[in-house]
């Protein structure tokens, strides 16, 4: 990843996407809720237009 996180003995993951690694014309969103796809999206949008590394934290 482009920046080092401290990551506590109880988080399993952190992911980062680059924004030009971005392509939501072709995400398959699985069974996400149409609400769920929409906050994706959003963060997707807004990491390329800022041109930012989106981070996930999934615990």
């Amino acid at each position: 990843m482009p920046y080092k996180f401290p990551i506590p003995d109880d988080f399993p993951a952190i992911f980062s996407i680059a924004p030009e690694s971005i392509n939501t014309d072709e995400a398959d969103y699985g069974e996400l809720e149409q609400t769920q796809i929409a906050q994706l999206e959003s963060w997707f949008n807004e990491a390329k237009m800022k041109n930012q590394h989106l981070y996930l934290f999934l615990h």
